[in-house]
Parts: C-alpha cells; structure tokens; sequence
C-alpha cells in the first residue's frame, strides 16, 4: 500500500479527490456553466450562481461518484459570502473535440480575458436580480450546450454579470441599473 505522510492508505482513497480537483481548476478557470435547473433552486433559495462558485475553492469534497451516469459528479460543502453553509452538487462535462482547426479551448485564452464560448444554441432570459431595495430583470443569454443539450445553461460570463448587476444594485447605483435592464424600487407602505 502506498503512504501518504506516514499513513497507509487504500489506492482508491489516494484517487479520491481528483475528480474534485479537475472540477476547481476548471472553475477558477472560468470553464463552467449552471444548468437551468441548479439556476432554479438556487433562485428558490435567494442566492445567485456566483455565490456557489465563490464557494467552490474553499470546498470540502463530501463524495465523488467518477462513474455518475449521465457524468461524473463531486458532492461538496461549501460556505457562501456570506457564511450560509450549501452543499453544491458539481459534474463534469466533457467537451467534444473541436469542430474547426484553430478554435479556442484552452485555460490560456481565458486568463488574457476572451471568453471560451460554449457550442450550441442560444436563447435569451429575463432574469430577476433581487436585493433588499431593488429588482433588476435583465435580459441574458443562455446555451443549449451541443455536448449536452439536456438543458439551457448560463455560462461564466453570464454568472458574472448577474454578480455585477447585483453589486451595482447594492451600492444604489441605478444610473448603470438602467442602462442593462429594468429596475424596480422597494417602497415602505405606512
């Protein structure tokens, strides 16, 4: 049996984790998308996307399941902002090769600030973005990733916006609010 700092464990638990490990770098990556589904229980829940992947890389791996069917999937606690604890299902998705010689796919693209683009059609959502004093709906797009095409899915760069929109809307600044969607005001009722 191999060691690991002393203690003798079993291979499967040494394997145990990479599949995690691929998942986060591929988020810190920016190479990740949220299906419609998670997007809607989330929205349940009052939290928006960026929160669960702001949560993912100080993560605690909970279950892996390399053999889940339709994909591989990790299970794992993760604690938001704002300390609410989560426990966030992640799969992994593998893409198919490219299409055309010369398309971008690799992380390099990503960390010099153009966008991977996921294959597929798109369609655009209204989505809400509630904060205590305001509700933003804007307009996004979402894909219907050629590789899965079970559900529509908002991809990074979507799921950063919806964190910007929401950042501008608490600090109040409506002048940028309008310019991307439409906005409404809470009022007190006496």
């Amino acid at each position: 049996m191999p060691e690991v700092m002393g203690h003798a464990l079993p291979a499967a638990e040494i394997l145990m984790g990479r599949l995690f490990e691929t998942i986060r770098r591929l988020v810190a990556d920016g190479r990740y998308a949220v299906g419609q589904h998670a997007s809607e229980r989330l929205d349940e829940r009052d939290i928006l996307e960026w929160q669960v992947v702001s949560g993912l890389e100080d993560g605690e791996l909970l279950a892996e399941m390399p053999d889940a069917v339709p994909h591989p999937k990790v299970e794992v606690s993760e604690l938001l902002p704002d300390g609410t604890e989560v426990k966030a299902v992640w799969s992994h998705l593998r893409r198919s090769p490219p299409k055309r010689r010369g398309e971008a796919r690799d992380s390099a693209l990503l960390r010099r600030g153009f966008a991977v683009q996921i294959e597929g059609k798109r369609i655009k959502r209204t989505r809400l973005v509630r904060t205590e004093r305001f509700v933003v709906a804007i307009e996004v797009e979402m894909v219907i990733p050629l590789d899965d095409p079970s559900e529509p899915c908002y991809e990074a760069e979507t799921v950063q916006f919806l964190k910007d929109v929401e950042e501008h809307a608490e600090r109040g600044d409506l002048d940028w609010l309008r310019r991307h969607g439409k906005v409404y005001e809470a009022v007190d009722v006496a």
